[in-house]
């Protein structure tokens, strides 16, 4: 079998950094076998360039190499460098999902977003220092909210309201005003016929269904009642309609019929699972 690659050397990269000796500009390692290779180096000198065929003699990452062997080895330390560059990238992302399922945090984009009671506060961290700005709201005691970037550009904030004295539950969808600490109220919606202690809004999610261009909320309740068993759980879903932002009728699931479930505990969207272009979702 024969094969063929180049590589040109015009730019430095943070792994598997190629550097050639003296005014060697390009390599071109050609081999039919192991046991056979041909290398051909292009230099420049005095403004000529030139082919000249001899060994190979080039460093990767420090390392010298001048046959086929060597070359391999340095595809592996590179290839070594991306599984750690891999490995860390899950870090981050498993640090993420950590502080999402069990703290009233939020990633969107570069920006990081937690809530304590009644206060939004919004981390900048894309800017050479970090910068905050704070939202105010009337009392939540619900720790689920949603961050949406509606399609004008506009920043949306998506927060639940539980009074468990009259049984009352809310979605509050407001427009902030990025770097400013004043608000617009949007929409609220309200269902009286809420179950108290039922933890509305404990997680809230932004959806996407089929093709459909509008998004969802797909809001948990994972200490409600079901069938008189406590903390069965369910979620609701509030779908976006073409000319309201969001219905106030929602559609119920709920888990199974199994006491102290927590049926919704944790609510996300992930990446497409079955290869239909459509996102999945994930209810524990």
């Amino acid at each position: 079998m024969f094969c063929c690659w180049s590589v040109t050397f015009l730019f430095l990269s943070p792994y598997g950094t190629y550097v050639l000796f003296a005014n060697v500009v390009e390599c071109f390692f050609c081999f039919s076998a192991p046991s056979t290779e041909v290398a051909t180096f292009k230099t420049s000198q005095n403004g000529v360039s030139k082919c000249v065929n001899g060994e190979v003699s080039c460093v990767c990452d420090n390392q010298i190499y001048n046959n086929l062997e060597d070359r391999q080895k340095c595809d592996e330390e590179i290839s070594q460098y991306h599984l750690k560059e891999l490995f860390e990238m899950m870090s981050i992302e498993k640090k993420k999902a950590d502080e999402q399922l069990y703290a009233s945090i939020k990633y969107h984009g570069r920006d990081i977003y937690y809530k304590i009671e009644d206060e939004l506060i919004e981390v900048h961290t894309h800017s050479g220092r970090d910068r905050v700005s704070k939202y105010k709201f009337p009392t939540n005691p619900s720790r689920g909210f949603e961050i949406w970037k509606h399609s004008r550009g506009d920043l949306v904030g998506i927060f639940a309201f539980l009074d468990d004295d009259e049984q009352k539950a809310k979605l509050i969808v407001r427009l902030l005003k990025r770097y400013k600490v004043k608000y617009e109220n949007v929409t609220l919606l309200e269902n009286l016929n809420r179950e108290a202690f039922s933890n509305f809004g404990h997680k809230i999610v932004l959806i996407t269904f089929s093709d459909y261009r509008y998004k969802a909320l797909l809001v948990s309740s994972p200490t409600s009642s079901w069938l008189d068993l406590p903390a069965v759980g369910h979620v609701e879903i509030f779908v976006h309609g073409k000319y309201t932002i969001f219905s106030k009728d929602s559609i119920y699931v709920r888990g199974n019929p199994v006491a102290f479930s927590y049926f919704g505990f944790n609510v996300e969207q992930v990446k497409d699972l079955n290869r239909d272009w459509i996102d999945g979702k994930r209810i524990e």
